[in-house]
């Protein structure tokens, strides 16, 4: 995904509270939108 090249800022949180989900990570990417493939990968690592 090229993200550890990137000039924009990312962000990345852990332990939000949801009320669907109790617990939830985010990863926000400014100026970038994801392709399906690339949010299938991320889906992947974060259920890690």
């Amino acid at each position: 995904m090229g993200l550890q090249d990137s000039d924009s800022n990312i962000t990345i949180g852990n332990n939000f509270e949801s009320k669907k989900l109790g617990k939830k990570g985010i990863i926000k990417v400014a100026d970038r939108f994801f392709t399906d493939e690339e949010i299938s990968r991320l889906s992947v690592v974060a259920r890690m």
